[in-house]
């Protein structure tokens, strides 16, 4: 490991950790960026296309549209000219950019020929890999026509249950409806880009500042820390990282740990690709959403029953 340091961290503020996917982390981050003049590019979600796209952020509000995660691929459109302007209007001010390791490395890139890399703190997030838009576009208009609805609200880690037992669920024509079957997929190998099985940001030291996500394992390493309501993992990478992450620690009840402590699939090696993945797609093509949801998002009876009885002899 190069000069990375690894902390688990818990918002001070339980409001903070409630709302949020893991810990805390990006909301305190952001919170911090915001209070001192800058803004956030970052991904959010619309309802109107069921796109993720990237914005420039200015105030608590339109942060907030960005909390939580969404298992859907990301579009940069114009960001990165949108961040130079933003920079060159804004003088001494600092921008958080946010994105998956492929989307901040490609930013960091353009950030240095332009000339600004020090007005922009880039943070990468611990990523699964993503599946096509296009797959979650016929997946919303399938949920959709199935329920009668239209999509008016999503979560894909809601903590109902637990921050280690996240919910996936939207609502759809006023009523709620879960999404187990997408997330089966999305889990499975068998959906996500091409180019996501041989990632090359699956590491501990990246590319860019920071690097934040769910400290998966914590209950193992470090019990006395594990809450319900969720452990963020935060990496520092560079002086400007450790910079910010102790302008911001008051914040956070943290622990500095080891990288062998808070490794996970995607802080050690690419997504696996399902030997499944090739039929997955050629049935989707042929036969549609409807179809490889049914075959590969269902659930067995067999598997419900025992999902029901580990959960009865972990209460």
């Amino acid at each position: 490991m190069g000069d990375t340091n690894v902390y688990a961290i818990k918002a001070k503020d339980i409001a903070i950790q409630k709302k949020s996917s893991s810990g805390g982390a990006f909301i305190v981050l952001s919170d911090y960026v915001l209070g001192i003049g800058g803004a956030i590019a970052c991904s959010v979600y619309s309802f109107e296309t069921h796109s993720m796209n990237f914005y420039i952020l200015e105030n608590q509000d339109e942060r907030d549209s960005a909390i939580g995660s969404k298992y859907v691929q990301s579009c940069p459109g114009t960001i990165y000219e949108d961040c130079f302007l933003w920079i060159k209007s804004h003088p001494g001010k600092v921008l958080l950019f946010v994105g998956m390791g492929c989307q901040a490395a490609a930013f960091k890139m353009y950030a240095e020929q332009k000339g600004i890399k020090d007005s922009v703190l880039i943070v990468d997030i611990v990523c699964h890999g993503v599946p096509s838009p296009q797959m979650w576009r016929d997946y919303v208009d399938y949920i959709q026509k199935k329920y009668g609805g239209t999509l008016t609200s999503l979560t894909f880690k809601d903590k109902r249950n637990g921050w280690k037992r996240p919910t996936a669920a939207a609502v759809v024509g006023g009523k709620e409806v879960f999404l187990r079957d997408y997330i089966r997929v999305f889990n499975s190998g068998m959906a996500l880009r091409p180019s996501c099985y041989s990632c090359p940001y699956t590491c501990i030291d990246r590319q860019t500042d920071l690097t934040i996500g769910d400290f998966w394992g914590i209950e193992k390493s470090h019990p006395e820390f594990m809450s319900q309501s969720g452990v963020s993992l935060v990496l520092t990478h560079t002086a400007m990282g450790r910079d910010v992450f102790e302008c911001i620690k008051a914040n956070f009840d943290y622990i500095e740990t080891k990288a062998e402590e808070c490794l996970q699939p995607q802080l050690e090696h690419p997504s696996k690709c399902s030997e499944n993945r090739s039929k997955f797609w050629k049935e989707y093509k042929k036969r549609g959403i409807n179809y490889v949801m049914h075959k590969y998002g269902d659930v067995s009876i067999i598997e419900k029953i025992q999902y029901k009885l580990k959960h009865l002899l972990n209460q």
